[in-house]
């Protein structure tokens, strides 16, 4: 039974590690902003689907950022829209609570420049969280 167990753990595991592949965000702390990479955006339309409108939330997960997408939080909650930019041709959102600011502060890094943050995808509780990996940082 505990073969069965761990067969299936690593399962698990090993399908969130593919899912992150091409999975990152360019952070900027210049404007607070958060842009997705394509292979994030097509993750995000398959868990969001097509009636609803996309909003996330960023918090704090141990010592690291997630995302969540669509949350069931009360009103007033930090919850930021989905946007499409047309001048770039990119998707992201603006993010003032926590600032981008202070998420590249905690990682470490220079809050002047654009910086590429891998994620990982996890499951907590009913909701997929989109974690921002502290291993996984690059400059643009």
């Amino acid at each position: 039974m505990q073969i069965q167990k761990y067969i299936t753990d690593k399962g698990r595991t090993l399908l969130e590690r593919l899912r992150s592949v091409g999975c990152w965000v360019l952070a900027d702390g210049r404007d607070n902003s958060v842009t997705f990479s394509r292979g994030l955006l097509r993750e995000l339309r398959r868990q969001a689907g097509v009636n609803e409108g996309a909003r996330v939330m960023v918090f704090r997960v141990g010592d690291e950022y997630g995302i969540v997408l669509n949350p069931d939080v009360p009103e007033g909650s930090a919850v930021h829209d989905i946007q499409y930019n047309s001048k770039y041709k990119c998707v992201g959102f603006a993010c003032e609570v926590p600032s981008v600011a202070r998420i590249l502060y905690d990682y470490g890094l220079p809050s002047g420049v654009q910086c590429r943050i891998g994620i990982a995808i996890k499951r907590i509780g009913d909701h997929r969280v989109y974690v921002m990996r502290r291993g996984r940082v690059g400059r643009r």
